[in-house]
């Protein structure tokens, strides 16, 4: 069993449980600001030592993206549930389905929710979930690309 220190993962050794889980959604939107924009400058070779500040208070700014996010999680596994679950899913719900399981179902195992990992970010963790945002990105911009009457291929 491997032993952490609080230096590499200060949220999962913080004694309060409110700052704990606002520190780790904040991290999500780290990871998810990292996915969506991935500029130079925004990567480094080591998260540790505070370089995400722990969430203290319930009025800090950060919370607001944590919450979106977290509404917007909550709104997407609804939808995917529902309409993946029927007899004949359509097309449209088993891609939705396929975004889904790539995107957030990889990133589960790195998210301190089951069990307290090493480490606060690591850009290592978002490849298999970069997949699924590429995938979110040609579904949600493939109608707007495509013309209406024009054939596949042509």
């Amino acid at each position: 069993k491997p032993e952490f220190v609080g230096h590499n993962n200060p949220a999962a050794f913080d004694g309060d449980w409110m700052v704990r889980y606002m520190t780790y959604w904040h991290v999500y939107c780290v990871n998810l600001r990292l996915l969506a924009l991935p500029l130079p400058w925004s990567f480094s070779c080591d998260w540790s030592m505070g370089a995400v500040p722990l969430v203290s208070t319930v009025t800090d700014p950060r919370n607001v993206p944590s919450l979106l996010l977290l509404l917007l999680l909550l709104a997407l596994s609804a939808h995917v549930l529902r309409t993946s679950l029927s007899f004949f899913p359509s097309p449209m719900s088993r891609t939705l389905a396929q975004v889904f399981s790539l995107l957030f179902v990889p990133f589960i195992p790195a998210a301190n929710l089951f069990f307290t990992v090493g480490f606060v970010v690591a850009e290592r963790v978002l490849y298999l979930p970069s997949l699924g945002f590429c995938l979110l990105l040609t579904f949600l911009l493939e109608p707007l690309l495509s013309h209406p009457g024009r054939q596949a291929g042509e």
